[in-house]
């Protein structure tokens, strides 16, 4: 079943496709014992592979380029023209510039969008020891990259809370949060065409409406927008508390939700 761009897989799919793998995975053990058999010399050796998929490396999202920082080779894909402000877009883990597919044709109608391959994904370097992998280290040297930051997670996100996010905002100077109704893990593969909006809102500002709108829709959509500030500042103030072990007693006690209907 595919819904909104995403195969969800039942039980069943499920439960098949572990017997196939473990089936496929029984195969290819009988077939490496063979080899090893006769060819125990060949079986072990490295194969290279330097070519990677079409998708990587044509230029039908942008110009592939490289640039050397702090001895680190990294790979980026540029596109928009020159003249326009500079976009730099950072992947998440594990990932590369390619995640940024469904945002790079319509944000480079506004900017100069460069699509990064952080160090040790994509085609960037990959230091070997762990040290430079460590999150400090990667934070740093993001750093002084990030000025005005816009965080964008989905409502139904099993793996991130507004704590989370209260951390995330420690090392921004400016820090704006969005989230996304309907979306998960990757809000902006889930819901692209939302998240372009919002993007592009966040950077040029909101398109003005042309038309007289409604009073009563006003006042909905007010009420709308304010019911949810309400509700995710208190879950806010929850975060914080938690996370200053109630240190911070100045904080204003929570504030009632205020539900409204569309009727």
């Amino acid at each position: 079943m595919k819904v909104n761009n995403i195969v969800q897989v039942s039980l069943w799919q499920q439960t098949k496709l572990h017997i196939l793998c473990f089936i496929y995975g029984f195969y290819l053990i009988l077939k490496c014992l063979v080899k090893w058999t006769w060819h125990r010399k060949n079986l072990f050796r490295l194969h290279q592979r330097d070519k990677p998929p079409p998708c990587l490396v044509n230029n039908n999202l942008g110009e592939h380029s490289y640039v050397k920082l702090k001895g680190i080779k990294l790979h980026y894909v540029e596109t928009g023209e020159k003249f326009q402000p500079l976009l730099l877009l950072l992947h998440g883990f594990p990932d590369c510039w390619l995640s940024w597919r469904e945002q790079l044709p319509i944000l480079s109608e506004h900017y100069r969008v460069v699509a990064l391959d952080l160090k040790g994904f994509g085609d960037s370097d990959k230091p070997t020891r762990r040290r430079s992998y460590r999150i400090e280290v990667l934070i740093n040297e993001l750093q002084p990259l990030v000025n005005q930051t816009l965080l964008i997670v989905g409502n139904s996100d099993p793996f991130f809370s507004l704590e989370s996010i209260v951390h995330s905002s420690e090392y921004t100077s400016k820090s704006n949060i969005k989230v996304i109704k309907g979306a998960q893990h990757f809000p902006h593969q889930e819901k692209p065409d939302m998240v372009n909006q919002v993007i592009l809102n966040f950077l040029i500002g909101p398109p003005v409406p042309s038309e007289k709108t409604n009073g009563k829709s006003i006042v909905s959509t007010w009420l709308g927008s304010l019911s949810s500030t309400v509700k995710y500042g208190n879950q806010m103030i929850d975060a914080v508390h938690k996370k200053t072990n109630d240190v911070v007693s100045h904080l204003p006690h929570k504030v009632p939700y205020l539900g409204h209907t569309t009727t």
